[in-house]
């Protein structure tokens, strides 16, 4: 900083100062400031005034005398020097903070005990020009003083720069002083005026003496509506009792300090949160008063109660977790991994199979920080402290593979990990457990990671038993695969086999019947008949176990097949086998799905065959053919209105060989539904069937094939209805 002396000193005073005391002691003296400007100057001479410093030649004899005594001054505590122009001169320096900012001169004079050189005073008048007479008088009026004096005058000229100094640095220091005072006070008026907080006195007895605009901002209230009212007014009730035993704890101990979190009413009757510091200055004679600043921490208030309630509700559900969860500090292992890749490692994998000790120190590293009930329940730990800390009394040795690669994820920065390990329970009983960690993926949220556990030794064990299984029904599944195809073989061949012996019975009976007709009384023609009805019931079942053999040996060739026009064919075949019947036939059109032409014909004769005998006793037949929509795929049924059957019976109705009914009742072999089960199953359906005594029967079925390109290849219309009539 640049100081000025005219700034910090009276310069008209100093200047009669320095004239009454020249006027006393004729001593002369002048003080110039740093830039050489003539502050004060009394008692000097007109040899210098009116000579020296006008003629160049004694100017510069001048100047250099001054740069003389200005060099020196920087290195001594002052300077006395004789100019060129013949004349010694004395000069102190004023010094204020480190800063020379002007210089005091006694001005020209002569010690007593040397006398002045006449000679060279008036070569230089007759040099430069001067008048000699007036020079030489000039010269004549200039002061001499003996060497103690001139000590004296330095001793007493060294005090008063002392004085001057002095006087410079206070009104420095009172400068320094009102700055910092003014800028005190706007800082203060800035804080006070634009604070977000609400900063106010208030007087010994609670009432508010003055307080910040931004009360306006929190409470609603102008400062000059509070200015007077006890400050007790704005705490919330079940807060006052605090905010009373604070105020007169603090109003008790004269500068003191206290912090208190308490709620305030709005004008509005709403409340706000606020801290408040207050401090006891009824002592101080500026303020007078307890000085407050309550700052609104509404939102942080409800931050922390809303953290509060999730993290209980996480405490909450993390202790009663029907898994096990373990919060464990992963931050270690994670700066290992940074360590690694800032070291240029980047194929982990390699690196873990290379160098196991990572693993054991990563394993040591991993700190269990708190753990669940169910945990304690799976690892048979009494407390939660059996099982808080390091990790190696519960990962065996074969739990490093599992470990390698969970480091493994970390390191390739996956967010998900999840694999099947061993661990081991406290009493040394190892469990099959699958560990499951979402990992983070911001670095400033890895620390502690919840690790969820699920005990899979059962399942395990159920694993490998349902492996066993497989492995037998497996095995079981190529025996049952040969049996049946040699019961398929040993059908087709029993049933291919008795066709010729039979048909030969059939036909020698029929020759005995035509050849023998009058020869033979009744009993004995009745036996042919019973040979020839035989014959007929033998042929069927052997066509019937022919026909199954068949569904189970034959390949099957899919394509787009019309039930409805099937039906259609099928029925009118049945009309027309029995022409006196009256029947009616509901068939849904449209019904089209992808299989077995022939097979589909098949299953479809013999279920509506089915319906066509046993409506036979029924007054109005009614047979119906059609599909219900409902679920993902169609459900195809035929419902006729015959006698029916008992629910309780149905398990019979598929196996082969097996009648609900006698043959005398209704005529059959026991194979048809055998065989349209084994065709449906072909096809990778079901049936089944629906009934009730005297309510008719419905079997249903589905087709659930599709096409090769995936489109489902079913539709179904209106129905159509038509007759048989004899």
């Amino acid at each position: 900083m640049t100081y000025n002396l005219q700034d910090m000193i009276d310069i008209p005073g100093l200047q009669r100062l320095m004239e009454n005391f020249y006027a006393a002691t004729g001593i002369p003296g002048a003080i110039l400031d740093a830039r050489g400007n003539i502050l004060v100057a009394t008692g000097w001479q007109d040899i210098c005034t009116c000579f020296h410093r006008v003629h160049p030649v004694t100017l510069q004899r001048c100047l250099e005398s001054d740069a003389h005594i200005k060099s020196h001054l920087e290195r001594e505590g002052y300077v006395q020097y004789r100019c060129n122009n013949g004349m010694w001169d004395l000069a102190v320096p004023i010094v204020i903070a480190d800063e020379h900012v002007a210089t005091l001169f006694l001005g020209q004079f002569f010690y007593e005990d040397e006398s002045p050189d006449l000679a060279f005073f008036r070569a230089q008048a007759e040099e430069c020009g001067f008048d000699a007479e007036a020079y030489l008088a000039a010269l004549a009026r200039v002061p001499v003083f003996s060497r103690a004096k001139v000590r004296a005058i330095m001793d007493y000229y060294r005090s008063f720069v002392d004085f001057l100094v002095a006087k410079g640095l206070a009104h420095i220091r009172e400068k320094e002083i009102g700055r910092s005072l003014r800028q005190s006070d706007e800082r203060f008026r800035n804080v006070f005026e634009h604070s977000s907080d609400m900063i106010g006195i208030v007087n010994p007895d609670a009432t508010i003496r003055f307080v910040s605009p931004s009360t306006e901002r929190l409470l609603g209230y102008r400062p000059e509506e509070l200015v007077g009212r006890s400050m007790m007014e704005l705490v919330y009730p079940d807060d006052l009792s605090l905010a009373l035993g604070t105020f007169s704890l603090l109003a008790s101990e004269p500068g003191s300090s206290a912090t208190v979190v308490n709620r305030l009413l709005k004008r509005d009757g709403s409340i706000i949160w606020v801290e408040t510091i207050g401090r006891n200055l009824f002592g101080d004679p500026l303020v007078g008063g307890l000085v407050v600043d309550a700052r609104d921490i509404t939102e942080r208030k409800l931050a922390e109660e809303s953290l509060r309630m999730s993290e209980a509700r996480y405490h909450n559900i993390f202790n009663a977790a029907p898994v096990s969860l373990w919060e464990e500090d992963f931050s270690q292992v994670k700066a290992l991994l940074d360590e690694l890749k800032a070291a240029g490692i980047t194929d982990f994998r390699s690196c873990l199979d290379a160098r196991p000790e990572i693993l054991r120190q990563a394993m040591k590293m991993i700190r269990v920080i708190d753990v669940n009930e169910t945990s304690l329940e799976l690892y048979r730990a009494g407390r939660k402290e059996e099982i808080l800390g390091a990790l190696d009394r519960i990962l065996p040795h074969e739990s490093t593979a599992t470990l390698k690669e969970l480091l493994i994820a970390i390191a390739e920065g996956k967010r998900y990990f999840e694999a099947e390990s061993v661990n081991r329970r406290l009493d040394g009983e190892t469990i099959n457990v699958i560990v499951r960690i979402a990992i983070p993926a911001d670095d400033a949220e890895f620390g502690n990671l919840l690790v969820c556990i699920a005990d899979v030794t059962e399942q395990k064990q159920a694993r490998e038993e349902i492996e066993v299984l497989h492995t037998h029904l497996a095995a079981r599944a190529v025996e049952l695969e040969v049996v049946n195809s040699e019961l398929e073989a040993f059908s087709y061949s029993l049933s291919h086999d008795l066709k010729n012996p039979l048909t030969a019975i059939d036909g020698i009976a029929q020759q005995l019947v035509t050849t023998t007709a009058g020869r033979l009384d009744e009993k004995e023609r009745n036996y042919l008949q019973t040979i020839l009805g035989g014959c007929v019931r033998i042929d069927g079942l052997l066509t019937a176990m022919l026909t199954l053999s068949r569904v189970g040996r034959s390949e099957l060739t899919r394509q787009e097949t019309d039930l409805s026009g099937l039906a259609r064919k099928i029925a009118l075949d049945l009309r027309m086998e029995e022409q006196e019947r009256r029947a009616e036939f509901v068939i849904a059109p449209d019904l089209t799905v992808w299989g077995d032409a022939h097979l589909l014909r098949v299953m479809l004769e013999n279920l509506l065959g089915n319906a066509w005998k046993y409506t036979r006793r029924v007054a109005s037949p009614c047979i119906e053919f059609g599909a219900e929509q409902g679920g993902k795929i169609p459900v195809y049924f035929v419902r006729d209105n015959g006698p029916g059957f008992e629910m309780r019976q149905a398990g019979k109705l598929f196996q082969a060989f097996q009648r609900l009914c006698r043959d005398e009742e209704f005529e059959g072999s026991g194979i048809g539904l055998a065989t349209v089960q084994r065709i449906i199953h072909r096809h990778g359906g079901r049936v089944w069937a629906n009934s009730s005594p005297g309510k008719g029967a419905t079997f249903f079925f589905t087709l659930p094939e599709t096409r090769q390109d995936g489109e489902q290849t079913v539709s179904a219309g209106q129905a159509e209805t038509f007759s048989s009539f004899s």
